[in-house]
């Protein structure tokens, strides 16, 4: 299940449900809640075959734009603030059980990003060391229609996502500058290490910025962009066999980010940070601050949250 929410306070959420007539086949409903009122009714969106992952985020009129991975291919669906469904679009294929990342602008501008492990065809499992990894694009400009799939990058390092991960979403982030600029980050390779790239259209191979230290892995956590102009990222990295929290910013008028932070607080190490993934950040949509999330330890008895700012 996956929950988007607007200014308005309004609510829109996407469940997935099996059936095993003949088969199992998945059932994905969107349901509405605005705001200060019940729950409206379900809406079925997507019907048939094996669904693995899901994302969902409204835009600023109510529009909800809805994108799923079924059966090696990610598709993706409007769905109006009337409750109206629009045609589901084929954005192109993927390998088994790929993370979604979608931010969507102004005029359903829509960016949708996925991350796929590649796999042997004999494979049983989606993670598998050895085989490398691909991200995809595609991008919708205003009125609502995807173009090309484009792939940002390949790799057959024989690294496994799952490393980087540890099996928690936030392997991609996208957000919009001013409704109208997608800017996106994801966990990529270098060499042999995962590093965290950003990009901003132009988009193709060849154009991305390396933020992190390309000697160790970093795993991304997410992307902000502020009302001012500026563009964050938070991940987290390996220093010295911990998982620490880093941010970078790019200010409003500069091309490349700044070096990245450290943002403090007690690290994680490998066994204590199985399960929690890479901190989570957010931006003031209208002045130029961010607050970034991330679990930390005190000692190695509790595990607790620390927050952090800046602008």
């Amino acid at each position: 299940m996956r929950v988007a929410g607007d200014a308005r306070g309004d609510l829109a959420i996407v469940a997935d449900e099996a059936t095993f007539r003949g088969g199992e086949r998945d059932v994905l409903y969107l349901t509405r809640k605005p705001a200060g009122q019940r729950l409206g009714r379900q809406v079925a969106i997507a019907r048939g075959g094996r669904i693995t992952a899901v994302a969902i985020q409204l835009d600023a009129r109510g529009d909800a734009l809805v994108a799923w991975a079924r059966d090696r291919r990610v598709e993706a669906r409007w769905i109006t603030a009337g409750g109206r469904p629009r045609p589901v679009a084929s954005l192109g294929s993927s390998e088994p059980a790929p993370t979604l990342a979608l931010g969507v602008g102004s005029d359903r501008r829509a960016t949708v990003l996925w991350e796929s492990q590649l796999v042997d065809a004999q494979a049983a499992e989606p993670h598998v060391p050895g085989s490398g990894l691909r991200v995809d694009a595609a991008f919708a400009a205003a009125g609502g229609r995807f173009g090309t799939r484009l792939v940002l990058e390949t790799s057959n390092s024989g690294r496994a996502l799952l490393d980087c991960s540890r099996g928690v979403d936030g392997l991609a982030g996208v957000s919009y500058l001013g409704g109208t600029v997608p800017e996106i980050a994801w966990t990529g390779i270098q060499g042999n290490a995962f590093v965290v790239r950003a990009a901003s259209a132009p988009f193709g191979p060849g154009q991305s910025q390396i933020v992190s230290n390309p000697t160790t892995d970093s795993c991304l956590g997410g992307v902000a962009a502020s009302g001012t102009g500026a563009v964050a990222l938070a991940f987290a990295e390996n220093v010295g066999g911990r998982l620490s929290p880093f941010a970078a910013l790019r200010g409003p008028a500069n091309a490349s980010f700044r070096s990245p932070e450290a943002l403090g607080g007690p690290a994680l190490s490998a066994s204590q940070a199985e399960g929690v993934g890479a901190p989570r950040i957010a931006a003031d949509p209208l002045g130029g601050r961010f607050a970034v999330v991330w679990t930390s330890v005190d000692g190695v008895t509790h595990d607790a949250l620390s927050t952090a700012t800046g602008g």
